[in-house]
Formats: structure tokens, C-alpha cells, sequence
């Protein structure tokens, strides 16, 4: 995954690095951009950010004229079957364990949600 980390902390949600490719990309010298829509594009697909890159597709110019529809619809897909998964095991953890693993489960859905926003 492309989320940084911090040792003691754990997960640092949302990556910060991103909006400095963002920048980057809409602020940042012609040369410099290309390399920064690399990134931002690899880090998106890794981590399957269906939101975040549709965001980018309805509000910046680089990313509209390059927008995948076919590329989105499988990273949405993805996410879908991703929170089914987590929406079960808050189920499982409510029948069936106690209340540390229903929160485990909850904080696990949330830190997925805030990471493909």
C-alpha cells in the first residue's frame, strides 16, 4: 500500500504525499508534471481510490482528459467487494465477539474508507 507510516502511530490516513503530487500537477513546472501525474495515478490504482480519482477526472484538466471509465469502474468494483468484506466482519465481530474487535473492525472500514477518498 502507499500509505505512509508512523512506527508508534500507525497508518498515517490520508497520505499527505498525494496533494503534493496534486500540487505538483496543477501548480508545478511543465517538466515536473508528467512525473507527477505518474505518480498520483500509480498511487491511486495501487490502493484502488475509485472517489479520489473520480474527483481528480471532474476537476482538474490533466486528469479529465485522461479520465479511464474502464479504469474506475474496476477500482469502484474493487472497493465495493472490500467493504462488504469489512461490513461482514463488523457483523461477525457484533453475533459473535466482543466490543475490541467490533471497534478493530470499525477502525479497519474507516481507515480503508479515508484512504481511497
Amino acid at each position: 500500500t502507499t500509505i505512509p507510516t508512523d512506527e508508534e502511530s500507525g497508518p498515517r490516513v490520508p497520505n499527505l504525499e498525494l496533494a503534493d503530487f496534486k500540487f505538483a500537477l496543477e501548480h508545478g513546472d511543465s517538466s515536473g508534471r508528467e512525473a507527477a501525474y505518474e505518480k498520483l495515478l500509480s498511487a491511486i490504482t495501487e490502493d484502488n481510490m475509485a472517489p479520489f480519482y473520480k474527483y481528480l477526472g471532474d476537476t482538474s484538466p490533466v486528469f479529465s482528459e485522461r479520465f479511464d471509465s474502464a479504469l474506475h469502474q474496476k477500482m469502484v468494483e474493487s472497493n465495493e467487494k472490500t467493504l462488504k468484506e469489512h461490513s461482514e466482519k463488523i457483523k461477525d465481530a457484533e453475533e459473535n465477539l466482543g466490543e475490541t474487535e467490533i471497534a478493530d473492525a470499525l477502525l479497519a472500514k474507516f481507515q480503508f474508507l479515508a484512504n481511497i477518498v
